[in-house]
């Protein structure tokens, strides 16, 4: 359990390193992404 959370600890720290503390650049990627895909799973089903 204590090398798990070690294991978090690090990768948060190289995260804030590299991104900065709110990596809004990624958030706004991952939910573009994901309506992306959603909508091309909605209109590609058949009805």
């Amino acid at each position: 359990m204590g090398e798990q959370r070690e294991v978090s600890r690090l990768l948060l720290h190289l995260a804030d390193d590299q991104f900065g503390t709110t990596p809004l650049w990624l958030i706004i990627a991952v939910g573009a992404l994901i309506v992306d895909v959603l909508i091309v799973r909605w209109s590609a089903s058949p009805r």
